[in-house]
């Protein structure tokens, strides 16, 4: 491609690594979660309808840093801005952030976690373009805050990639990741998600995931007695509740009694289409369109009033016409023609798909997936969430590629919020590759807009994988952007929990003089106030730091002396107060002018050992890289 790198995670990590390296070197946890879009379903899936996702090779990561305090606050967020080729600082929406936080905040009272944390984003998924960057971000930092809470471990989140979509959506832990993720995301969305989006992000697949949920309808507001409401106003914890269903679409057919791996659906080297997205030469808001599509029901509203108070005057004998039948049901269901009708589509655009992976890319089968996807389009066009722009650019591209030669054309749709972002097209089979450039050139030529590729199947590749951990200190799992040199610090909270850290050296010399107590596990030396203690001050630093690693882990906790490692001090009480607690809190209290509570208790051959939590600054240096 003329002066484009391939945009997917791994070339953008070979061309920033120091941008990834900073992140990783100040997170102790990060997770990222893939972007997607919308083959179909974009507006019908807040409603119940059929939405078809397909996830993409750019990742929105988040990295979660240990807080002094027991507040979730938001940190650091920079995005790759694909017009600039490059990093800079992204500013989130401050409405959507401030309700972030405070769902965080509620999770981490709900499950009774004494200390907080701040949260970094780092965004390669172009936002406002209808990739999903903030069913990503939900995905990632919903899964990131169980990893902080401890209440999700490694394999369990691996084995959600290996479990069919049906019976993972009946795991209790999945679903409370999941509709924390949904929960996150409605708050970018004006309080209306479908849920699509974080679910296909945290799950992944190489193919298009299929998900709906039960009928939704109204607002909260307009619906109080509605089950359950499109737009949730702020009760999030309505989602808990919301029934849904999910399946990859090998799974789909298997239902149908077909095996995956007899129709080689895992596995597959290339799609049997090319595909991708084309940006349209802005960016826009989802919000803003979710509330463009409620003008549109006030304005369905008023006419049906209008012609129902009309009709209802005309007497006819026995049958009725088929429009009074539409226009005589409740006001409330305004919308349910076009949503109907979507859906249909919706059903289509996925038999279309299944037909070119099962019975191969036949000119019949590309016809019918081509024209239902652009057949989506103009039904989307009818709930004026489209544009003249993007409708222009769908026509031009459906009509270079007739040009070509291809009798077949393409597929062409908008994705995502409406009126601005990227553009879906599907071609055939190797249709595009040497003509993309021309073709972009073209549209830029007849739009008088900076439009450009966002994406290309052939070019950047499919993504399979769905969220993943990508570090956690504590699970011993290390970034390989962790830089050479840096350190792995522990400190130990009044809460007794223990938060490591990255640090670089040059970073650890500048904290080193104001930590209380530093135990150094490496050298096996303890340093209090900054200095490091010589035998004078503590007989023997190599197990004193052994004894205060056990205590520091068990804090607050009695440690009987048999639980200790074998040495004369274990033995003997004496031995314990004069060589390791007494030289211990005499030193700490002489550097620092504070007090250690550490306390033996017991006879000369059975004692027992206990540190209170307090005030200090202990740490522990664990690891060089």
């Amino acid at each position: 491609m003329r002066n484009r790198i391939e945009m997917n995670s791994r070339s953008l990590q070979n061309k920033f690594p120091e941008v990834y390296r900073q992140f990783f070197s100040k997170c102790p946890i990060v997770v990222s979660a893939p972007g997607n879009f919308f083959w179909s379903g974009e507006y019908a899936a807040m409603f119940g309808g059929l939405t078809i996702k397909q996830n993409v090779p750019l990742r929105s990561y988040i990295g979660l840093e240990a807080s002094n305090t027991n507040k979730v606050e938001s940190g650091q967020s920079i995005a790759f801005i694909p017009s600039k080729a490059k990093f800079a600082s992204w500013i989130v929406p401050p409405g959507a952030a401030r309700k972030v936080r405070t769902i965080l905040q509620k999770f981490l009272l709900e499950n009774h976690q004494k200390t907080g944390f701040i949260y970094h984003i780092l965004l390669e998924v172009p936002s406002g373009c209808g990739l999903a960057s903030s069913g990503a971000f939900a995905a990632a930092v919903a899964l990131a805050a169980y990893l902080h809470c401890g209440l999700i471990d490694m394999p369990k989140i691996k084995k959600w990639s290996e479990t069919k979509l049906s019976e993972l959506t009946k795991d209790s832990q999945f679903n409370k990741v999941f509709r924390l993720a949904w929960k996150i995301e409605s708050t970018y969305h004006n309080q209306s998600s479908s849920g699509a989006a974080p679910f296909a992000a945290i799950t992944g697949s190489a193919l298009p995931i299929v998900y709906f949920t039960e009928k939704r309808t109204g607002d909260l507001v307009s619906h109080p007695k509605a089950r359950f409401p499109v737009n949730i106003a702020d009760d999030y914890d309505l989602i808990n509740e919301i029934d849904y269903r999910a399946y990859r679409l090998e799974e789909l057919l298997e239902l149908e009694g077909l095996k995956a791996d007899s129709i080689n659906l895992r596995g597959f080297s290339e799609w049997p289409i090319d595909f991708g997205l084309i940006y349209s030469g802005d960016t826009g808001l989802t919000e803003a369109s979710i509330k463009s599509l409620g003008n549109i029901e006030d304005s369905l509203l008023e006419s049906f009033s209008g012609w129902k108070k009309y009709f209802s005057k005309i007497k006819l004998k026995d049958a009725k016409p088929l429009f009074y039948e539409i226009i005589k049901q409740p006001k409330e269901l305004a919308l349910d023609p076009y949503l109907k009708s979507i859906s249909v589509i919706s059903m289509e655009i996925l038999s279309g798909l299944v037909s070119v992976f099962t019975r191969g890319s036949s000119k019949v089968d590309l016809q019918h997936l081509f024209n239902s996807i652009n057949c989506n389009q103009g039904f989307l066009k009818t709930l004026d969430v489209s544009s003249p722009l993007i409708d222009e650019i769908c026509y031009s591209i459906n009509k270079q590629v007739i040009e070509l030669g291809d009798e077949l054309g393409a597929g062409c749709k908008l994705t995502g919020a409406g009126k601005k972002g990227d553009i879906l097209f599907a071609v055939n089979y190797h249709g595009l590759r040497d003509q993309i450039d021309n073709i972009i050139d073209k549209l830029c030529q007849e739009t008088k807009e900076n439009i450009w590729l966002d994406y290309a199947s052939w070019i950047d590749g499919i993504e399979e994988e769905g969220a993943r951990v990508e570090q956690n200190l504590v699970a011993k799992i290390y970034s390989k952007f962790i830089s050479s040199g840096s350190i792995l610090i522990k400190s130990f909270n009044q809460a007794g929990m223990v938060q490591p850290e990255l640090m670089t050296l040059e970073d650890f010399e500048k904290e080193k003089s104001k930590i209380d107590l530093l135990i150094d596990k490496i050298e096996r030396d303890i340093y209090v106030g900054g200095k490091k203690m010589t035998s004078k001050e503590i007989p023997s630093s190599s197990a004193t730091g052994e004894i205060l690693t056990i205590l520091l882990n068990s804090m607050g906790k009695s440690i009987a002396n048999y639980q200790l490692p074998e040495s004369s001090y274990a033995q003997d009480r004496n031995e314990m107060q004069s060589k390791i607690i007494s030289p211990l809190v005499k030193t700490i209290k002489k550097y620092t002018g504070k007090n250690l509570p550490l306390k033996i208790t017991g006879g000369l051959a059975e004692f027992r050992i206990k540190l209170e939590p307090s005030d200090l600054d202990i740490r522990a240096l664990n690891k060089v890289f």
